[in-house]
Protein backbone atom coordinates (compact mmCIF):
# COMPACT_ATOMS: atom_id res chain seq x y z
CA UNK A 1 0.00 0.00 0.00
CA UNK A 2 1.31 3.46 -0.86
CA UNK A 3 0.58 6.81 0.75
CA UNK A 4 -2.42 8.34 -1.00
CA UNK A 5 -3.93 5.05 -2.09
CA UNK A 6 -7.66 4.54 -1.63
CA UNK A 7 -8.30 1.89 1.03
CA UNK A 8 -11.40 -0.23 0.44
CA UNK A 9 -10.17 -3.38 2.16
CA UNK A 10 -10.19 -2.66 5.90
CA UNK A 11 -8.72 -6.03 6.90
CA UNK A 12 -5.23 -6.17 8.41
CA UNK A 13 -3.93 -7.45 5.08
CA UNK A 14 -5.70 -4.67 3.14
CA UNK A 15 -4.39 -1.95 5.45
CA UNK A 16 -0.80 -3.11 5.09
CA UNK A 17 1.64 -4.81 7.39
CA UNK A 18 2.64 -1.85 9.58
CA UNK A 19 -0.78 -0.65 10.75
CA UNK A 20 0.63 0.66 14.05
CA UNK A 21 2.55 3.45 12.30
CA UNK A 22 0.08 4.09 9.47
CA UNK A 23 -1.77 7.40 9.22
CA UNK A 24 -5.18 7.55 7.61
CA UNK A 25 -6.90 10.71 6.41
CA UNK A 26 -10.43 11.31 5.21
CA UNK A 27 -9.94 13.23 1.95
CA UNK A 28 -12.75 14.72 -0.13
CA UNK A 29 -13.50 17.54 -2.53
CA UNK A 30 -15.48 20.79 -2.39
CA UNK A 31 -18.65 19.16 -3.71
CA UNK A 32 -18.79 16.76 -0.76
CA UNK A 33 -17.78 19.54 1.66
CA UNK A 34 -20.70 21.71 0.53
CA UNK A 35 -23.10 18.78 0.89
CA UNK A 36 -21.85 18.03 4.41
CA UNK A 37 -22.43 21.63 5.47
CA UNK A 38 -25.79 21.85 3.68
CA UNK A 39 -26.99 18.82 5.66
CA UNK A 40 -25.47 20.15 8.91
CA UNK A 41 -23.30 17.08 9.43
CA UNK A 42 -21.25 17.48 12.61
CA UNK A 43 -17.59 16.53 12.36
CA UNK A 44 -16.30 17.94 15.64
CA UNK A 45 -17.79 17.57 19.13
CA UNK A 46 -16.61 20.50 21.25
CA UNK A 47 -18.63 19.41 24.25
CA UNK A 48 -21.53 17.10 24.96
CA UNK A 49 -23.87 19.83 23.67
CA UNK A 50 -21.97 21.53 20.83
CA UNK A 51 -21.21 19.91 17.49
CA UNK A 52 -19.47 21.83 14.72
CA UNK A 53 -19.90 21.43 10.97
CA UNK A 54 -16.99 21.41 8.53
CA UNK A 55 -17.37 25.13 7.84
CA UNK A 56 -17.49 25.99 11.53
CA UNK A 57 -14.44 23.79 12.21
CA UNK A 58 -12.51 25.60 9.48
CA UNK A 59 -13.47 29.00 10.93
CA UNK A 60 -12.03 28.16 14.34
CA UNK A 61 -8.95 26.59 12.69
CA UNK A 62 -9.52 23.13 14.17
CA UNK A 63 -6.13 21.41 13.85
CA UNK A 64 -7.53 18.15 12.44
CA UNK A 65 -9.35 19.83 9.50
CA UNK A 66 -7.33 21.12 6.59
CA UNK A 67 -8.40 22.83 3.37
CA UNK A 68 -6.15 22.97 0.28
CA UNK A 69 -6.48 24.78 -3.04
CA UNK A 70 -5.24 21.74 -4.95
CA UNK A 71 -4.50 18.04 -4.72
CA UNK A 72 -0.83 18.90 -5.24
CA UNK A 73 -0.74 21.07 -2.10
CA UNK A 74 -2.56 18.39 -0.12
CA UNK A 75 -0.06 15.75 -1.27
CA UNK A 76 2.88 17.96 -0.29
CA UNK A 77 1.43 18.79 3.12
CA UNK A 78 0.60 15.18 4.02
CA UNK A 79 3.72 13.71 2.37
CA UNK A 80 1.42 11.63 0.20
CA UNK A 81 2.02 10.14 -3.22
CA UNK A 82 0.64 12.68 -5.72
CA UNK A 83 -0.03 10.20 -8.56
CA UNK A 84 -2.04 7.98 -6.19
CA UNK A 85 -4.09 10.94 -4.94
CA UNK A 86 -4.74 12.16 -8.48
CA UNK A 87 -5.84 8.63 -9.42
CA UNK A 88 -8.11 8.47 -6.36
CA UNK A 89 -9.81 11.72 -7.32
CA UNK A 90 -10.11 10.57 -10.95
CA UNK A 91 -12.22 7.63 -9.73
CA UNK A 92 -14.77 10.20 -8.53
CA UNK A 93 -15.15 11.76 -11.97
CA UNK A 94 -15.18 8.37 -13.74
CA UNK A 95 -17.89 7.01 -11.44
CA UNK A 96 -20.62 8.77 -13.36
CA UNK A 97 -21.10 11.60 -10.90
CA UNK A 98 -21.47 14.80 -12.88
CA UNK A 99 -20.63 18.40 -11.99
CA UNK A 100 -17.55 17.52 -9.90
CA UNK A 101 -15.68 20.74 -10.71
CA UNK A 102 -13.93 21.37 -7.43
CA UNK A 103 -11.89 24.33 -6.24
CA UNK A 104 -10.70 22.86 -2.92
CA UNK A 105 -9.82 19.56 -1.35
CA UNK A 106 -10.09 18.74 2.34
CA UNK A 107 -8.34 16.40 4.73
CA UNK A 108 -9.62 15.38 8.15
CA UNK A 109 -7.19 13.51 10.33
CA UNK A 110 -5.09 11.79 11.02
CA UNK A 111 -7.81 9.30 11.86
CA UNK A 112 -6.89 7.45 15.02
CA UNK A 113 -8.84 4.73 16.78
CA UNK A 114 -9.09 5.96 20.35
CA UNK A 115 -12.11 3.95 21.44
CA UNK A 116 -11.40 0.26 21.53
CA UNK A 117 -14.80 -1.16 22.33
CA UNK A 118 -17.93 -1.92 20.39
CA UNK A 119 -21.24 -0.12 20.77
CA UNK A 120 -23.39 -2.26 22.99
CA UNK A 121 -20.47 -3.61 25.01
CA UNK A 122 -20.20 -6.94 26.78
CA UNK A 123 -23.25 -8.81 28.04
CA UNK A 124 -23.65 -8.11 31.75
CA UNK A 125 -26.00 -9.18 34.54
CA UNK A 126 -27.98 -6.68 36.63
CA UNK A 127 -25.00 -6.89 39.03
CA UNK A 128 -22.66 -5.73 36.20
CA UNK A 129 -21.04 -9.19 36.06
CA UNK A 130 -19.72 -10.13 32.61
CA UNK A 131 -21.68 -13.05 31.16
CA UNK A 132 -20.12 -15.96 29.28
CA UNK A 133 -21.41 -17.31 25.95
CA UNK A 134 -24.07 -19.32 27.81
CA UNK A 135 -25.37 -16.30 29.73
CA UNK A 136 -23.83 -17.30 33.04
CA UNK A 137 -21.87 -14.78 35.16
CA UNK A 138 -18.08 -15.11 35.12
CA UNK A 139 -17.14 -15.10 38.79
CA UNK A 140 -15.18 -12.00 39.81
CA UNK A 141 -15.36 -10.28 36.40
CA UNK A 142 -17.33 -7.03 36.26
CA UNK A 143 -17.73 -4.40 33.52
CA UNK A 144 -18.88 -0.79 33.55
CA UNK A 145 -19.05 2.19 31.23
CA UNK A 146 -18.75 1.63 27.49
CA UNK A 147 -17.49 -1.91 28.00
CA UNK A 148 -20.41 -2.82 30.26
CA UNK A 149 -23.34 -1.58 28.21
CA UNK A 150 -24.86 -5.05 28.00
CA UNK A 151 -26.32 -4.42 24.55
CA UNK A 152 -27.59 -0.96 25.44
CA UNK A 153 -26.93 1.70 22.81
CA UNK A 154 -27.02 5.26 24.08
CA UNK A 155 -27.35 8.49 22.09
CA UNK A 156 -24.45 10.95 22.25
CA UNK A 157 -24.36 14.23 24.18
CA UNK A 158 -23.22 12.99 27.58
CA UNK A 159 -25.47 9.99 28.20
CA UNK A 160 -22.41 7.73 28.08
CA UNK A 161 -20.88 9.67 30.96
CA UNK A 162 -23.98 9.16 33.09
CA UNK A 163 -23.97 5.45 32.31
CA UNK A 164 -20.27 5.23 33.13
CA UNK A 165 -20.78 6.82 36.54
CA UNK A 166 -23.88 4.79 37.47
CA UNK A 167 -22.67 1.42 36.15
CA UNK A 168 -19.21 1.92 37.66
CA UNK A 169 -20.69 2.77 41.03
CA UNK A 170 -23.06 -0.20 40.89
CA UNK A 171 -20.27 -2.62 39.87
CA UNK A 172 -18.09 -1.18 42.63
CA UNK A 173 -20.81 -1.78 45.24
CA UNK A 174 -21.20 -5.42 44.23
CA UNK A 175 -17.44 -5.97 44.24
CA UNK A 176 -16.77 -3.98 47.43
CA UNK A 177 -19.52 -5.54 49.48
CA UNK A 178 -19.03 -9.03 48.09
CA UNK A 179 -22.76 -9.17 47.52
CA UNK A 180 -24.31 -12.04 45.67
CA UNK A 181 -28.01 -11.39 46.23
CA UNK A 182 -30.11 -9.24 43.91
CA UNK A 183 -31.30 -5.90 45.40
CA UNK A 184 -34.27 -5.43 43.07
Amino acid sequence: MTVGQVVNDMSAQGLGKDTQKAEYWLIFDDVIAKELDAQGVGICHVSSLVTLTLGESLKIHAPFVRQFRSVELLATSLSACLPDLVESFSHISSSGISNRASSSVYAIGPLINRIVSTEGGLAVSNKMEVLDKHGSPIKGLYAAGTVGLGGLELPKFGYHLGWSFVSGREAGKWVGEGRTEDRS
